[in-house]
């Protein structure tokens, strides 16, 4: 099965270690997301769960599903690169964040590869906002 890619990069007026606290903690992401939770160990190897929430408490719905996402850890290097497996569960197979220091800032590329072009379709938008939200919380 091919898999479809989705690709967004974005310039952070920020340094390395405080987008990688953003996108690597519970506290960091909830601050620019707060429907979202994660949970993981944070290192190579280890599982990572990303759930999204209603302001109910409840767990959000997506085409009747739970909005979930449970992978595996398979590349991570601080500051530079993360990489999560879904292991073809579901509709997405893998997520990559990658930083790469430019002059006075860091340039955040986020990877995704979906099982589908219609899949993939649908996650574009929210993946342009997700940076957004990044950048703004960082930028403030």
């Amino acid at each position: 099965m091919s898999s479809t890619i989705n690709q967004n990069s974005i310039s952070i007026n920020s340094t390395p270690d405080k987008v990688w606290e953003v996108l690597t903690t519970n506290e960091g992401i909830t601050q620019c997301l707060p429907s979202i939770k994660v949970f993981s160990e944070w290192k190579l190897g280890s599982n990572v769960e990303y759930t999204c929430y209603s302001p109910d408490g409840s767990i959000m719905q997506w085409g009747g599903k739970e909005i979930i996402w449970k992978g595996k850890i398979v590349e991570f290097e601080i500051n530079k690169i993360y990489s999560v497996d879904y292991n073809g569960s579901g509709e997405l197979t893998k997520e990559t964040y990658e930083l790469k220091t430019e002059n006075e800032t860091v340039k955040l590329t986020f990877t995704q590869e979906c099982v589908n072009e219609k899949i993939a379709q649908g996650y574009e938008a929210g993946n342009a906002f997700t940076l957004q939200a990044i950048k703004k919380y960082l930028e403030k």
